[in-house]
């Protein structure tokens, strides 16, 4: 730059000096925030990855359509590269709050992979509790000591999944599971997900795993976000995903074999039903043939009864004739005595005179 350049960026430079220092605090502003977020990435990133080990956050997870068993849990454990899983059952309902309905995702809670974190109160360690999503806690003021009352939201029974359908809350909290405000989508109510609760393992009635947690050896180490991290994670995804075919092929047994035993039984409670129906048309034939002859049985005996009773009426007339006559032969008797003692009368009165006169 030649002299006489460098005197005219100055001139300039003094001729406009406010526009001069507004291009330089806004350079110097930008460049601040480049360079400040630039330093927080990595600071972001492992505050992140320390909360995910503190919580032992799974590195997999493993679902299923046709759920998972204890079996694929053992097999999945003993999987190369493998450190731990665990098993978890989650399901979607609806509750109601201020008159408004949310879609709610329940989540069994887990002993050892992706940890809750409780912010107040305890994790749910009996029937009928549960640990309830702090952000909607704090949006609808629910806390310690309230309820949340689930439904299906389908056609389903609320029984057929949870034992219980109303739960108390415990604690508050959060789970690894969701880092940010947003939750997965839902096949019911509105399409997503609201709030999570964390019950006890015993209030879910399924004897399958919906997923299964799944934390990766030797990873701990590493940083979440690093290229070395995925590359190991998806080694043991690998390996994990050659069970798939072996453990789906002995699920399908298993929900085959169960479903035609189903089949079976109710085969067996059908043709036992037919044979109870059969024995009770047996019995109802019987006790119509007994009815019918109690019927005629009844009939004659009415008519005998009739009988009876026409002769019954018969003997009444007859008695009453008797009666009558017998009162007609005591007035005639009761005439002829009184005549008869009129008669004695007389004599008694002529029997002096007739002795007097056989006298003379």
């Amino acid at each position: 730059m030649t002299r006489t350049q460098r005197k005219n960026f100055i001139r300039e430079i003094k001729g406009s000096m406010g526009r001069f220092l507004s291009i330089l605090l806004i350079s110097a502003l930008g460049v601040g925030f480049f360079t400040g977020l630039s330093a927080t990435e990595p600071d972001m990133k492992d505050t992140v990855d320390e909360y995910l080990d503190a919580q032992d956050f799974m590195d997999i997870r493993v679902i299923s359509t046709l759920g998972l068993t204890d079996g694929d849990v053992s097999e999945i454990a003993a999987a190369e590269g493998v450190e731990d899983a665990e098993g978890i059952w989650s399901g979607f309902f609806l509750t109601e709050a201020d008159e408004n309905e949310y879609v709610v995702q329940v989540l069994t809670r887990t002993e050892r992979l992706s940890r809750v974190h409780v912010v107040e109160g305890r994790a749910p360690e009996a029937s009928g509790e549960c640990m309830l999503d702090t952000l909607f806690a704090q949006i609808y003021g629910l806390g310690i000591g309230d309820s949340i009352t689930l439904s299906s939201g389908t056609d389903d029974d609320i029984s057929d999944s949870l034992a219980v359908d109303t739960f108390t809350v415990t604690g508050l909290g959060w789970t690894p599971y969701y880092l940010a405000f947003d939750r997965d989508t839902a096949q019911i109510g509105s399409g997503k997900t609201d709030l999570f609760i964390v019950i006890s393992p015993e209030d879910a009635v399924s004897d399958v795993y919906t997923q299964v947690y799944v934390t990766a050896a030797d990873v701990k180490d590493l940083g979440c976000f690093d290229d070395d991290y995925e590359e190991a994670v998806d080694r043991v995804q690998d390996r994990i995903e050659e069970l798939e075919a072996e453990r789906c092929a002995v699920r399908w047994d298993e929900v085959y074999t169960q479903g035609q035993q189903e089949i079976e039984d109710a085969k067996q409670e059908l043709l036992d039903a037919r044979a109870e129906l059969d024995d009770a048309a047996e019995e109802l034939a019987d006790a119509r043939s007994q009815l019918d002859e109690a019927a005629q049985e009844l009939a004659s005996g009415r008519e005998e009864l009739d009988n009876s009773r026409s002769r019954l009426n018969s003997a009444r007339r007859q008695l009453d004739d008797a009666r009558a006559q017998l009162d007609a032969g005591r007035a005639e008797l009761d005439d002829t005595a009184a005549r008869l003692a009129e008669a004695r009368a007389e004599l008694d009165e002529a029997a002096p005179q007739l002795e007097a006169d056989y006298k003379e």
